[in-house]
């Protein structure tokens, strides 16, 4: 069996957990083929950083609520308003205790295990604070405090646990394990994925027992018909709006722009050399689309008025302008598709894929 560590980072790309990859994880714990194993500090990171963000869009939601209630509006829509807010006060820390809850419970789910923190974690940990040791670069850096405890709770699991496999995205507690024997360590939870043992393992779950056949089949079905490229252009646009865009030349204090509407699709290329099997007749394939969009941001007036070639804003406040404008962006990302197991024509494959179950899956 596997036995399974995913950093904090990884779980923050998908918090709810449920796209393919996180999917494909649960057909792999149910078969028990992997074990996840989840140290504490991966644990509360992840909580805390959740319950955060819903503390923050709560409290936005009720300012805009609040600002609403003071617009001219009917008696009748002034209370039903009121209800909405009453109600999200109502159930404030409700919705905060939720979002932490959902990962211990989606934990229970894949019949996960939380690995305590012990004292032999905190005094490993601490000495590496105190010597420089891996993951830390340099002596008593206290940014680095969490990912040490990350790797002495990964290093007490590799005591009691073989066939240890770590995802994170931090190169430093990847680090950390590279003398390990029996410790493999992944990037990203698609390239896990995407390894030949896992598809393996998938495929088998699942019975398929020519999966290369079936994926050149796909490349020679998009060669003819065009339909897959043809499905992410024209539902890329839904995806990205409500996306934020970070560009040091975006004059917001946070140099941010959120995607209002989209316009053209420039270009799509599809990688097949990168296409992963998700296990059910459903297949991963990475994407890069080149397009136009809009988006707004806020500009603090002072520096509006310092622009050279200042955008056409709006008065937000007293102090910031709004301002909307058109960019030209790549989008990166993993389109689905499904294909029929159990009438698989290779010799005319549009009776087996439906090109129509495409989605942007991340």
């Amino acid at each position: 069996m596997i036995n399974l560590i995913i950093d904090t980072n990884i779980y923050r790309k998908n918090p709810r957990l449920d796209n393919n990859e996180f999917k494909a994880l649960e057909k792999l714990a149910n078969a028990k083929i992997l074990k996840l194993q989840i140290p504490y500090v991966i644990q509360r990171e992840f909580q805390t950083q959740q319950r955060e963000l819903c503390k923050s869009e709560l409290d936005k939601s009720l300012s805009s609520i609040s600002s609403l209630l003071r617009r001219p509006l009917s008696k009748d829509a002034l209370e039903e308003i009121f209800k909405i807010k009453k109600s999200i006060d109502e159930s404030y820390n409700d919705i905060l205790d939720a979002s932490e809850c959902y990962f211990t419970d989606w934990v229970k789910k894949v019949n996960g295990s939380i690995l305590p923190l012990c004292e032999e974690q905190a005094l490993n940990a601490m000495e590496a604070y105190f010597c420089g040791a891996l993951p830390l670069t340099k002596v008593k850096d206290r940014n680095d405090i969490p990912d040490s405890f990350i790797v002495q709770a990964i290093n007490k699991i590799s005591k009691g646990h073989s066939n240890l496999v770590v995802i994170a995205e931090d190169e430093k507690v990847r680090k950390a394990f590279d003398e390990a024997v029996d410790i493999k360590s992944f990037s990203q939870l698609s390239d896990f994925i995407k390894s030949a043992e896992i598809q393996d393992k998938l495929k088998d779950i699942d019975l398929i027992a020519d999966l290369p056949t079936i994926l050149d089949a796909i490349v020679k079905f998009e060669e003819h018909s065009g339909e897959l490229a043809s499905e992410v252009s024209s539902k890329i646009g839904n995806y990205v709006c409500g996306e934020t865009i970070e560009d040091p030349s975006i004059p917001d204090d946070n140099n941010e722009a959120h995607i209002s509407q989209f316009g053209d699709v420039n270009s799509i290329t599809l990688d097949f050399n990168g296409m992963a099997y998700y296990g059910g007749g459903n297949v991963g394939i990475p994407f890069e689309v080149e397009m136009y969009v809009y988006a707004y941001y806020y500009i603090f007036k002072a520096d509006y008025y310092g622009l050279d070639n200042p955008p056409s804003v709006s008065d937000h406040n007293d102090h910031y302008f709004e301002a909307e404008e058109e960019f030209s962006v790549k989008v990166n990302g993993i389109a689905s598709v499904m294909f029929d197991r159990d009438n698989i024509d290779l010799d005319d494959f549009s009776n087996t894929i439906k090109s129509e179950t495409l989605e942007i899956d991340s």
